[in-house]
């Protein structure tokens, strides 16, 4: 599996709370975002028009409209997507926003990871995990979680979110991934330039504070339908393997971090708490090893 790398990457910093073991994804479809039928329940409340309907990546920069938060994940204003990731010399970092990160696994305990389409703004073609995407404001049902009130561990928000992005991306419907199944793992703060498409002046990138979710799926995993505006393409390997291969790579210029796990590391720029944290909890979750 070829690796695309990122060339800049700054500390982690967690917030609480068959023989290679790579097997391509079988039966896919390559075609839209999957039938209205599947997302006809994320809906904003600006629009009558499911999401991601007639809409582009610059169409989803401009109206798709993230969580700004602080430091300590409490909320602030909301900005577009593309305010949030455009790096400049006023907002060299881009804007804080609520972020997160999608681990699917089937009943084997293979995690689902899958490429970002080439059509991308940020980091095009990158292997990753199972979604990244954001939850964001005006949706039904709501994407907000305020910490202030005490809505994590359960972040029912960022779950609805992320049911929306994996049928609008991978074209899963929502009773395969239900709501009850999903487990919050932890949140951490991160920041990363996308060097690599725009080179030393690093003109987009992400600046975000990403909740990691689990879940695991009946069998070889729900039936997929990648939307190409999306996804390139998807494969299922063992978190384990996974892990030794980002590790062992002999690229020894390129990084990985926790949010996007294919992508090849220096060893010691990986951040050893957020690895430690992950690999714990997903040992506790039960899908860290081989069939367990």
């Amino acid at each position: 599996m070829s690796h695309r790398a990122i060339a800049l990457f700054t500390g982690v910093t967690l917030l609480g709370g068959s023989g290679s073991g790579l097997r391509p994804v079988k039966s896919l479809a390559l075609g839209g975002p999957g039938p209205l039928s599947l997302r006809r329940a994320f809906s904003s409340t600006n629009t009558a028009l499911p999401y991601g309907v007639g809409m582009n990546q610059e169409d989803m920069m401009n109206k798709d409209m993230l969580i700004g938060v602080d430091n300590n994940d409490v909320m602030t204003e909301n900005f577009s997507k593309r305010a949030g990731h455009e790096f400049s010399l006023d907002q060299p970092r881009g804007i804080l926003h609520r972020a997160f990160s999608v681990f699917l696994f089937n009943e084997r305990n293979e995690l689902l990871i899958t490429q970002r389409a080439p059509s991308k703004i940020t980091f095009p073609t990158v292997w990753t995990n199972t979604c990244c995407s954001h939850p964001l404001t005006g949706f039904t049902p709501s994407e907000v979680d305020d910490v202030t009130r005490g809505d994590l561990p359960a972040a029912n928000g960022t779950k609805n979110a992320a049911i929306r992005k994996l049928s609008h991306e991978l074209g899963i419907h929502p009773s395969d991934v239900p709501h009850d199944d999903f487990r919050f793992l932890t949140r951490f703060h991160y920041w990363a330039g996308d060097t690599i498409t725009y080179g030393e002046s690093c003109e987009w990138g992400e600046h975000e504070i990403d909740y990691v979710l689990f879940i695991k799926c009946a069998g070889e995993g729900p039936q997929l339908n990648l939307n190409p505006e999306e996804v390139r393409s998807a494969l299922k390997m063992f978190l384990l393997m996974l892990l030794a291969r980002c590790i062992h790579s002999p690229c020894a210029a390129k990084t990985l971090h926790t949010r996007n796990f294919c992508r090849s590391l220096r060893p010691s720029l990986f951040h050893p708490r957020s690895l430690s944290l992950l690999c714990r909890k997903a040992s506790a979750y039960g899908v860290l090893g081989f069939g367990l």
